[in-house]
């Protein structure tokens, strides 16, 4: 199934799973705004994964905003991906390009070393080209304030990233990877 959404907002949205759109199958979003969308409350397997996408397919992101979405996992262990969340279980696939995250958090979880990417948390292949990250981060220790990338590659190709930050965390990564 494949979807196509253009010049439309979506703003204050809850779930515990991409409070905007939780995609499997094939979505496209063109000049979209997400703001003040939140992953959170009940959580899905201990975690809660992308304040405002939560996605296990394709998806094809061009020129959209994120503003001020967040995954906030309370009493669970991990909070992962407060604009956007890529999973690998089903081989997700993301490509973002022209896009503006600002104000993207991650909070709660009681294993900080499971809290990732303030903006972006991906566990599957990806490309972010000519996007600007700024503002984002956790409200507790994590990994990337920005963008994080675990058992996955993602690409990222001329971005901006300004003022994302990681609490106790002086001069950080707005990016992060791992094996």
């Amino acid at each position: 199934v494949a979807l196509a959404l253009n010049n439309l907002i979506v703003a204050n949205g809850r779930a515990s799973l991409g409070a905007g759109i939780i995609n499997s199958g094939t979505v496209t979003v063109g000049s979209c705004t997400f703001s003040n969308n939140q992953a959170g409350v009940y959580g899905f397997d201990g975690v809660c994964q992308g304040g405002a996408i939560r996605n296990s397919g394709s998806l094809v992101l061009v020129g959209s905003t994120f503003i001020s979405n967040s995954a906030v996992a309370l009493d669970l262990p991990a909070a992962q991906g407060g604009a956007i969340f890529n999973a690998a279980t089903t081989g997700g696939q993301m490509n973002v390009t022209n896009c503006t995250f600002s104000g993207n958090r991650i909070a709660g979880g009681s294993r900080s070393s499971a809290n990732r990417g303030g903006a972006i948390c991906s566990d599957s292949v990806g490309a972010v080209v000519n996007c600007t990250f700024f503002g984002n981060g956790f409200s507790q220790p994590g990994t990337g304030s920005a963008i994080a990338a675990d058992r996955a590659l993602i690409v990222v190709q001329n971005c901006i990233f300004a003022s994302n930050t990681i609490p106790g965390c002086v001069v950080g990564p707005a990016a992060t990877g791992g094996g």
